[in-house]
């Protein structure tokens, strides 16, 4: 009867030594992702930076400035205005994840876009077709800003392959690290779709930050994707 209820025992301690290593194999890489959060009115104002993860035993940060830390939670203050690739990692014993953001420090809190200039379109649509078969397209513009907000321009360029969007009311974006998308679409009264993708251009704030000087700036930007060019006129402000 020993010997069996030794057997038992045994059996039972390599069962569970057995499921104790499959749970530890089991479990996976960490997950990460961090925001961040502060009031910036000089270069000397601190960013407080907050990990968002799961499953790590630690997080180290690089902040693109040469500097580093360590921390679920860390504060940092940047050596000047700019734009700065910040990166956290997370580990634990499976190994490690990284997110990065472009994280903007300036004082400016907004951007007002101003007008968007198209200044070349694609020649032809999908498959070698024109556009219009008698005349030029006509050119109508969408901005998706970065919370997802679709602003529609309300103007038509009619026949013609470039031309300048002046906005009324003036798009506004807070998100300054990240993207903008601006599309070109030809518009055909009648046709379905009515409106017809002709190109876009995806456009960030960072790094066009001002990194000197309260007015020493860009106001424009030019952006190409494929054959589409575009100049996008802003104006930073607090």
């Amino acid at each position: 009867m020993r010997s069996i209820i030794s057997k038992i025992l045994s059996l039972s301690a390599v069962v569970l030594l057995v499921a104790s290593c499959k749970k530890n194999d089991d479990k996976p890489n960490p997950t990460i992702g961090f925001t961040y959060s502060g009031t910036i009115s000089s270069p000397n104002d601190t960013l407080n930076f907050t990990a968002l993860t799961k499953d790590a035993n630690s997080v180290s940060w690089n902040f693109g400035d040469g500097t580093t830390a360590t921390g679920f939670t860390v504060s940092h203050v940047f050596s000047g205005y700019g734009c700065y690739s910040v990166s956290a990692t997370a580990v634990n014993d499976e190994g490690s994840t990284t997110a990065t953001k472009e994280v903007p420090f300036t004082m400016f809190r907004k951007v007002i876009v101003k007008s968007v200039e198209v200044i070349q379109t694609p020649p032809f649509a999908y498959g070698g077709v024109s556009w219009d078969p008698n005349d030029d397209p006509d050119l109508n513009l969408k901005i998706v800003l970065p919370d997802d907000t679709v602003y529609t321009s309300g103007i038509t360029i009619s026949n013609s392959t470039s031309g300048i969007f002046t906005l009324s009311p003036q798009p506004v974006t807070y998100g300054l690290g990240d993207k903008m998308s601006f599309e070109i679409y030809d518009k055909d009264l009648g046709s379905n779709p009515e409106l017809y993708l002709m190109g876009y251009a995806n456009f960030s704030l960072c790094p066009p930050i001002p990194n000197s000087g309260l007015f020493s700036y860009n106001d424009s930007t030019n952006l190409q994707n494929g054959s589409l060019r575009l100049k996008v006129k802003y104006t930073w402000s607090q």
